[in-house]
């Protein structure tokens, strides 16, 4: 929490936009007692603070899936930043899915919707560990389909083609390893099709990603605002790329393509940006 609190990249949850409101509120109050006098010496104190709060609201913003600039407009920031859920479909699981999971089917045993599936995997070896045992790993949607969420944050290591529910997934979902800051190595599965939204956001250890043959859409933000150092892509047509693959995708050093004619990427608008990269 609060990591870039003066940074305008990546996404915030409502809980810490909230929390950066509340200290807003009481600093602003404090300095507005203790400057009334001095005007113009508390612009030195008040402007980081607006910073501050205006970043924090941009990254709320982000997080909704609208642009940053929406938090300068009143009503939009504070009220809808508080209050609105994340898009269906996208955001459902971003906030605290555990918690979700638990309320939604735990909790109410009236209800007569099957729950999502939840596993927990085989560890491809036995130097995977995380610092507290978790019982349930992931979540899955109701025909196993799609990765919604990875709920050991402190996983060191993933191989899906050894787990034998994780290897028949098609779709990693939005946000599904959010937060995953100790995940440095990922080995896909061969049918993996689709990467959803910033589905390693704050994915701080990882450097490398190999996507495999039948990966054909990369959505935007992948990486939120940490973008890792290289890619490579083993399917011989493009992938569609829904946008940047982070906010700060300086340190992205190369992608590496298996092709026999590089050109098809070099020549796709939809890797323009990185045609430089490509190689």
């Amino acid at each position: 929490m609060f990591k870039t609190p003066f940074s305008f990249d990546g996404r915030i949850r409502r809980t810490e936009f909230g929390l950066s409101l509340i200290i807003f509120y009481i600093i602003f109050n404090f300095l507005d007692e203790v400057f009334n006098f001095n005007r113009s010496f508390s612009l030195i104190f008040f402007i980081p603070l607006f910073i501050f709060y205006f970043a924090q609201s941009a990254k709320r913003s982000h997080d909704i899936g609208e642009s940053g600039w929406l938090s300068l407009i009143p009503l939009y920031n504070p009220f809808l930043l508080l209050f609105k859920e994340g898009s269906a479909g996208e955001n459902v699981y971003g906030e605290d899915p555990k918690k979700r999971v638990n309320n939604t089917f735990f909790n109410n045993p009236s209800t007569t919707t099957p729950p999502p599936i939840i596993f927990s995997p085989v560890q491809a070896t036995p130097s995977v560990h995380t610092e507290k045992k978790i019982t349930q790993q992931y979540l899955l949607s109701e025909d196993g389909k799609t990765l919604l969420k990875w709920f050991d944050t402190q996983v060191t290591a993933i191989d899906m083609q050894a787990d034998p529910i994780l290897r028949n997934v098609t779709t990693i979902g939005r946000d599904a390893f959010y937060n995953c800051n100790k995940l440095s190595k990922i080995n896909f599965n061969g049918q993996l099709t689709t990467i959803q939204k910033a589905a390693f956001e704050d994915c701080d250890q990882l450097r490398h990603l190999s996507l495999p043959s039948r990966v054909s859409f990369i959505g935007e933000f992948l990486f939120g605002k940490n973008c890792i150092e290289s890619i490579s892509i083993e399917s011989e047509i493009p992938p569609r790329l829904e946008g940047d693959f982070s906010y700060n995708d300086e340190k992205l050093q190369a992608i590496y393509v298996a092709t026999s004619d590089i050109s098809l990427y070099r020549n796709s608008e939809n890797w323009r940006k990185y045609v430089h990269l490509i190689k």
